[in-house]
């Protein structure tokens, strides 16, 4: 019989398995599918996970050094150009980047497919 509200090709079969352990090898046969496996393994018991190993992740983004030049510079207004990224795209990830940075004295903008710098 189906499980009740279930599709009724879901039925639910009851499948005694047994398990073995020998060493440390684990033999696990169901009788349900008559699936044989054969794994070797160590647990071992540790105090604590490891440090995450890898490159080290960024801090900040990508896009801080376009604010940054743009701060040092004496220009009130720029366009940004040469990044190969989409005008909307762009202008995400700097008003992003302006925030993380609380800076409040910058406007991004796009105009005609194309973004600027302005401060305010």
């Amino acid at each position: 019989m189906g499980l009740s509200g279930a599709h009724p090709r879901a039925q639910h079969h009851p499948s005694p398995c047994s398990t073995a352990i020998i060493g440390v090898n684990v033999l696990h046969q169901s009788n349900h599918n008559q699936a044989v496996s054969d794994i070797s393994f160590k647990i071992q018991p540790v105090d604590k996970k490891p440090k995450k190993e890898g490159p080290p992740r960024r801090t900040g983004s990508k896009y801080d050094p376009i604010i940054e030049a743009f701060l040092e510079s004496e220009h009130s207004l720029v366009r940004v150009e040469g990044t190969g990224r989409e005008a909307y795209y762009l202008y995400t990830q700097l008003k992003r980047a302006l925030e993380r940075r609380d800076v409040d004295d910058v406007a991004v903008s796009v105009r005609n497919r194309e973004v600027y710098l302005e401060k305010t």
